[in-house]
């Protein structure tokens, strides 16, 4: 039992700690979503067609690849709310 106690919270602080960095890390991700509904994005896409940017790395640029990027997110938050009840509604029934 004792260790089942020390891996929950190793595991707990562990998750504390990812938390913690995705909080200050969504407000960049909210720039890049605000970025690809902007009429400035639509411009960088124009841009791309007509080769302005050449080789670069243009990913940001990919539909596909910020609309998979934000449909991953809003499923990862589902499971997250998932768990989340699933423990406070076990703590409620005990």
């Amino acid at each position: 039992m004792g260790e089942i106690m020390q891996e929950t919270e190793k595991m707990i602080h562990e998750l504390s700690n990812i938390q913690e960095k995705w909080n200050k890390h969504h407000m960049k991700y909210s720039q890049l979503m605000d970025y690809y509904f902007s009429k400035q994005w639509q411009k960088d896409m124009q841009a791309d067609e007509d080769n302005y940017f050449g080789d670069i790395s243009k990913g940001v640029l990919s539909e596909d690849g910020v609309y998979n990027l934000n449909g991953e997110m809003y499923y990862l938050a589902l499971a997250m709310m998932r768990t989340a009840f699933k423990y406070i509604d076990n703590e409620a029934t005990e």
